[in-house]
């Protein structure tokens, strides 16, 4: 999971927890789980599997990562 190569040092368990005892909307949750697993196809990801020519956004040329994806 790449969420543990980026910070392995991040309590697991806590986060989780923390996720579990918040009240938030099926829609929210679900987001949540796509990024925590980033399980979200951007360019980025897609480019690294070779599924995409580049790694940058269509519009705009900047690094379509999942950040641009979510606030571009």
């Amino acid at each position: 999971m790449r969420i543990k190569q980026l910070h392995p040092d991040t309590l697991r368990m806590q986060v989780w927890k923390n996720l579990n005892t918040a009240w938030v909307s099926e829609e929210i949750a679900s987001m949540w789980y796509i990024m925590l697993h980033d399980i979200v196809p951007t360019n980025e990801c897609l480019h690294v599997i070779r599924l995409v020519e580049s790694d940058r956004c269509r519009h705009c040329e900047r690094r379509y990562t999942l950040v641009h994806r979510l606030t571009e």
